[in-house]
Order: C-alpha cells, then structure tokens, then sequence
C-alpha cells in the first residue's frame, strides 16, 4: 500500500503499479497508487485492466525505452516522504497516550 508507494518514490524505482480493487479499504490502494502516476512517477494499471496483454506491453515498453524509465524515477522522487515510518510511529504512540 502507501509504504510501497512511499519506498518507490525514495529509491526512485520506476514502476507499474496494479492496486487491489475497490472493495478494500475504500479504494485506499488505487488512490495510494494514483498520486504518484497523477505525478508521472509510476504507471497504474488498473486490476480490472490487468490482462497478461495489457502488463506485458507496459513491461517491454519500459524495458525497451530507458527515457521513460528515468523520467518516471525522477518524477518519482520529489514524491517520497523520507520518514514516513518515523511519522507513522510518533502519531500512532501520540494516539496510545492520548487514549491512556
């Protein structure tokens, strides 16, 4: 979910991203993966869109064109949140002394 999309971001990792449907969480994982692509830092393709066709032309594609792989790196890493997992531990131990 969003620490995949967050370590793809930090490392610069051009990706496809295919998020799990809509029945989970809200969608959570396909807006997770839609504000790095709405950014032109991954590819999204969607589960439903998701053929053997489909993500192997996004493959070859990337594999045979090194331009769009470092545009999407490039793109990608202004987007990473470089403490995310620190944020994340010092919200939820604020929310564990709050409910104390």
């Amino acid at each position: 979910g969003a620490s995949t999309i967050n370590e793809v971001a930090l490392f610069g990792r051009p990706s496809i991203l295919v998020p799990l449907p809509h029945w989970l969480a809200d969608n959570h994982q396909f807006y997770n993966a839609k504000t790095l692509a709405d950014v032109g830092g991954a590819l999204l393709l969607e589960q439903t869109q998701a053929t053997p066709q489909a993500l192997g032309a996004l493959i070859v594609d990337l594999l045979q064109n090194e331009d769009k792989r470092l545009e999407l790196a490039q793109k990608a890493i202004p987007q990473a949140h470089v403490n995310a997992a620190g944020d994340a531990a010092a919200a939820i131990a604020k929310l564990i002394e709050q409910n104390a």
